[in-house]
């Protein structure tokens, strides 16, 4: 029976990032979400990305993924730099089926996480109501968030991917769960502590550490909203090493907006704004992208953008006043 590794990859840009990075990239590395190109290269048995890589178009998730690819060897070790549902989630799904488990799997509830991935909780709620129904508001889905985000939880990543494999079998008992349901962040209201700027139709949101709260509560707000963290702490460092830096996020209700057209001039005045050509982004980490609604500013200490607030707001006006929608 095949043991995996499970690693949290470092995307800031020093030499303890790199040291850390070499124990876990080589030949007997399977990435997932590695969506740094220079460490998804270094995975040697390839890299489970169907929303972020060549030709994903977001049609498919991770977690959905690896039901179906082909299982590593024994001694591999599964890494990302996401860690998300997602990607831990089909951390959990390998596990099972290495274990002989694949017939355990609750393979609705892993169908419910992948569409949330691909177009976020509100507009999976609406075209796939019925796996709302069943998952939308249920314990599991709250407790999946919790093992796998919560900074309060004091366990290694293999004990976050078990625990996740639990809960996808229906194995983790209910009291544990509402446990983990209980350290869940309670929605916030309808005047956060955020500074919210209209610019025509795009909400500008600047929130300082509350990055992923922030862009959960514009999304369900605003038709295209910018998400501001000047503060932005990367969840794949260590806590007392975890230096802020500025992060983006632009966010887009499903059907309206010129995605394409948007990430394209974002990318452009990135690569005029570092004096190089468009292709050298991608080689040294520091392009924009992002799954079918949302586009997001290079990820990692090192790898900030180097556009300025006003060239993002007039960029992300063009596209969504364009009438265009990609």
């Amino acid at each position: 029976m095949p043991h995996y590794t499970y690693g949290l990859l470092r995307t800031d840009v020093s030499s303890e990032a790199q040291a850390h990075n070499n124990t876990l990239l080589g030949k007997w590395t399977l990435g997932i979400e590695v969506t740094d190109p220079e460490l998804a290269r270094l995975c040697g048995f390839g890299n489970i990305d169907p929303q972020h890589g060549r030709g994903g178009a977001g049609k498919s998730s991770a977690i959905e993924q690896a039901l179906g690819h082909p299982l590593p060897p024994d001694g591999a070790a599964l890494v990302t730099i996401r860690p998300d549902k997602d990607s831990f989630g089909a951390m959990a799904v390998l596990m099972l089926r290495a274990e002989g488990r694949m017939h355990d799997i609750e393979f609705g509830l892993v169908a419910w996480v992948g569409t949330m991935d691909q177009m976020g909780f509100h507009n999976a709620r609406s075209q796939y109501p019925d796996l709302y129904e069943k998952y939308g508001d249920k314990d599991a889905t709250d407790a999946l968030q919790v093992v796998t985000r919560s900074p309060d939880l004091r366990l290694t990543m293999e004990e976050r991917v078990r625990k996740i494999g639990d809960i996808l079998t229906g194995e983790m008992s209910r009291r544990e769960m509402r446990e983990y349901v209980a350290l869940k962040p309670q929605p916030l209201g309808e005047n956060p502590d955020f500074d919210v700027e209209m610019h025509g139709q795009v909400a500008f949101v600047t929130a300082a550490g509350k990055y992923h709260a922030a862009r959960d509560w514009a999304n369900r707000r605003y038709t295209v909203a910018i998400i501001f963290d000047p503060q932005y702490r990367d969840e794949t460092q260590e806590r007392d090493r975890n230096e802020p830096y500025r992060r983006w996020c632009v966010i887009r209700q499903r059907g309206v907006f010129d995605r394409h057209g948007f990430e394209e001039a974002l990318n452009k005045a990135e690569a005029t704004a570092r004096s190089i050509p468009v292709c050298q982004l991608t080689s040294i980490g520091c392009k924009w992208g992002g799954p079918t609604n949302i586009v997001v500013s290079p990820k990692g200490q090192g790898h900030e953008t180097r556009l300025s607030e006003e060239q993002i707001i007039t960029i992300t006006r063009e596209h969504a006043d364009s009438g265009i929608v990609t």
